[in-house]
C-alpha cells in the first residue's frame, strides 16, 4: 500500500539542506517555497503559499481513493524506469507511400513506399536488428530492442481485404528460401552507423513461423571498424523501400521508447475525400510545429517536435481515397 507524501522545503532554509528536506520521497511529490526553516510552518493567511500547499494535498488525500493514487504512483514509476531504456535523439522521419500504380500485378492491393530514418542514440551491442511487423506480436518485449520496425497495419482494414492482404502475405512466408522473403518487403534497403554500412545477417523468425508468423527481423553486424563503438552515441540511418496496403486509410509513426526531439514528414499520393492529421504527445505540454500542403496529386505533412516524447506518442495521418 502506497502512502501519498508531500515534500516542502524551504528555499532560504540554512539549518536544512534541500537535499535532506526531500529525501527519498522528493522525485514524487516536492514543493520548495520562498521562506526560512522557522517560518515555513507559519503561514500569514488562507492565500499564503504555505497554507495552500498542505490544502491541496490534504485535498487529494481525502477525495481520491487510495488504490486510484497508488497506481497513479505506480504510473508514475513506470515512466521513471524509462530513463534506463533507450533513448534516441534528434530523429528525422520521412516517408513517401505512392499510388496504385506503383505496382505490379503480381503486388496486387499494395503500394511501393519509401522511407528514411535517423536517430541518435547508444549503441548497446555489435549488432542490431531491423525488421517487418504485420499483426498483433510481442516484438517489442525483445532484449535489445530493435532499432527500426516497418509496420503493416491490417486492423483497420475490412474484413475482406483484410484476409486477401493477409493471404498474399501468408504465400509469401511458406517459401524456404528466406532472402526471398525477405525480398518481398524489402527489394532495397540499407542501414549505416555513423556512415558505415552494416553486414547483411541472419534472419530472426518467432517461434511459430510460416503462416504463423507476424513479424520477421534480420540482424545487421557491425564492421570491424565500429566494435569500438560500442557503449558509445553514434547515428543511425535506416534507408528502405517496402511495401503497404492501397487500401491502409492510415499512417502512423509511434515512439516506441523515450525522444528527445523529432522531426516527421509523410506523403501521400492519390486522389482523396479527406486528409487530416494530428498527434498525441505524452507527457503533454510544449507545442508541435505541424505544416500542410497539396502539390497535384501528393499531400504532405510535416510534424516538428523539440521536447521529450514518452513511449506511446505518435503522430498520425488518415485519408480516404476517393472511390475509382
Amino acid at each position: 500500500m502506497w502512502l501519498p507524501v508531500r515534500v516542502i522545503t524551504g528555499e532560504d532554509d540554512i539549518a536544512v539542506k534541500e537535499a535532506s528536506g526531500k529525501g527519498v520521497y522528493g522525485a514524487i511529490d516536492w514543493e520548495p517555497i520562498s521562506c526560512g526553516h522557522l517560518s515555513l510552518v507559519k503561514p500569514d493567511g488562507m492565500k499564503d503559499k504555505r497554507y495552500l500547499a498542505a490544502k491541496s494535498f490534504l485535498q487529494i488525500s481525502r477525495r481520491i481513493d487510495s488504490q486510484i493514487l497508488d497506481r497513479v504512483w505506480r504510473a508514475s514509476q513506470d515512466v521513471w524506469r524509462d530513463r534506463f531504456a533507450r533513448v534516441s535523439e534528434s530523429l528525422e522521419f520521412s516517408t513517401a507511400i505512392r499510388d496504385h500504380r506503383s505496382v505490379g500485378k503480381s503486388l496486387k492491393g499494395f503500394v511501393k513506399c519509401a522511407t528514411s530514418c535517423e536517430y541518435d542514440f547508444m549503441l548497446e551491442e555489435d549488432h542490431i536488428e531491423f525488421g517487418v511487423s504485420f499483426g498483433e506480436n510481442d516484438l517489442w518485449a525483445r532484449t535489445p530492442l530493435p532499432v527500426y520496425v516497418h509496420q503493416i497495419g491490417l486492423n483497420l482494414l475490412p474484413k475482406t481485404e483484410r484476409e486477401a492482404i493477409r493471404a498474399i502475405i501468408d504465400s509469401m512466408l511458406v517459401k524456404a528460401n528466406a532472402d526471398e522473403v525477405w525480398s518481398f518487403f524489402f527489394p532495397e534497403v540499407s542501414l549505416l552507423v555513423d556512415r558505415e554500412r552494416l553486414v547483411d545477417g541472419e534472419f530472426v523468425w518467432p517461434k511459430l513461423a510460416g503462416v504463423f508468423a507476424n513479424w520477421l527481423l534480420r540482424r545487421y553486424t557491425l564492421p570491424p571498424t565500429l566494435h569500438n563503438k560500442v557503449g558509445t552515441k553514434v547515428k543511425l540511418a535506416v534507408n528502405y523501400n517496402s511495401i503497404v496496403p492501397f487500401s491502409l486509410p492510415h499512417f502512423t509513426f509511434s515512439a516506441p521508447w523515450l525522444l528527445n526531439g523529432a522531426k516527421v514528414r509523410v506523403l501521400v499520393e492519390g486522389d482523396f475525400e479527406y486528409f487530416v492529421s494530428f498527434s498525441r504527445l505524452v507527457p503533454r505540454g510544449g507545442s508541435i510545429a505541424k505544416s500542410e500542403q497539396e502539390i497535384g496529386n501528393r499531400r504532405e505533412v510535416n510534424f516538428s517536435y523539440e521536447g521529450i516524447m514518452l513511449p506511446g506518442s505518435a503522430m498520425e495521418v488518415r485519408w480516404q481515397r476517393r472511390a475509382p
